[in-house]
């Protein structure tokens, strides 16, 4: 059961090992044959993890841009309406 596991759940270098969530249709969305079978998941997703647990890339969390100040807007005096 271990080797299957992989390093699932713990910790290699800063962060963990996401686990795998597996992912099912209900009754309701399922076919009646494979052939209409709507593909499910994400395959490089799914690589990915696969080789997070085989130890083969260390694991990451995303990084989200940050966000930039907004720039303040100013006329010139020699622009300025007097009014």
């Amino acid at each position: 059961m271990k080797l299957r596991k992989g390093l699932a759940g713990q910790r290699l270098g800063k962060y963990k090992v996401p686990e795998n969530e597996i992912e099912v249709q209900i009754g309701e969305d399922l076919s009646e044959n494979l052939r209409t079978l709507k593909p499910e998941g994400n395959l490089f997703r799914d690589r990915f993890r696969s080789m997070q647990q085989r130890a083969l890339i260390e694991p990451r969390v995303p990084i989200l841009p940050t966000k930039r100040a907004k720039l303040k807007e100013f006329e010139k005096h020699a622009w300025k309406r007097f009014e």
